[in-house]
This record gives structure tokens, sequence and C-alpha cells, in this order.
């Protein structure tokens, strides 16, 4: 199924319910694998994913706000969307554009606030504010 959003595999919800004895989860239980969800990428830096030079990625609005540290997702090459890696989150956050470094390891670097700017309107086709909010999503390859 293309496009879906349905998750494949959860765990349940730690609810207390009468005559139960809480179970305890280690924190790496309560971190979700996401099958049929994935984060696309455009082909050239599919190389420096796999090779772990590129472990950042920065995305616009919040489509990837459901992430948390520790997650599981599909990365897919966004030519051809093919899935070439899973990756864990490693970090998460969120900063104005304007803030947005141009030159952060891990990540491509940027000659100019300007050429940053052009790119992303290149991938999202629309102009950015300085105040429009920028995911920094953290990533580390587990499975190539």
């Amino acid at each position: 199924m293309r496009g879906g959003s349905s998750v494949v595999e959860c765990l349940p919800s730690k609810e207390k319910v009468a005559g139960s004895t809480p179970v305890r989860r280690s924190k790496s239980d309560r971190n979700m694998i996401y099958k049929n969800k994935s984060i696309g990428f455009a082909p050239n830096l599919v190389p420096l994913i796999n090779n772990g030079t590129k472990t950042l990625t920065y995305r616009l609005g919040d489509k990837y706000d459901f992430l948390k540290i520790g997650d599981l997702i599909d990365a897919r090459d966004s030519s051809n969307d093919r899935v070439f890696a899973q990756v864990e989150i490693t970090e998460k956050s969120w900063i104005p554009f304007k803030d947005l470094p141009t030159d952060r390891n891990g990540h491509e670097i940027y000659s100019s606030k300007n050429e940053q700017r052009e790119t992303f309107k290149e991938y999202y086709g629309k102009d950015l504010e300085d105040e429009d909010r920028i995911l920094i999503l953290g990533f580390k390859v587990v499975k190539s």
C-alpha cells in the first residue's frame, strides 16, 4: 500500500486498571517501529546516509512531529521510492529558520543563508519566512 499511514507494531499504553499490576518496561520498549511510514531523501543523499556522513535532516512542517528519540523508521530514496535503510531517531528539536545553522556537522553545508533558503524552496515549493519552524531530526543507520 503506497502512502499508507498505518502503524504495524505498537506497544500498549501503560494504563492503570483496577486489580492489575503495572508492567515495568525499559525505555527501549516504549520506542516505536514504524512500518509504512518513511522519510524520503534526495538520491544524492543516499550514499551520505549509508556511509554515516549525513546524520541530520531538516524538515519544514509537522509531518514528522510524531517521531520520538529511539523510534525506528524507513529511509527512502525519493527518486524511486525504495527503502535503502532503517534509521533510529537520535535527536529531535525545533528551531526558527532564521536560526538554522548553515554548517552543522552531520548535514550538508550551505555557503550562505540564501543558498539554504533556496534549497528549501526547491524541496518545498515555497518561500520560507524567518520564523517558519524547522524540525531537526538526528538519526543513525541501524540497517541498510
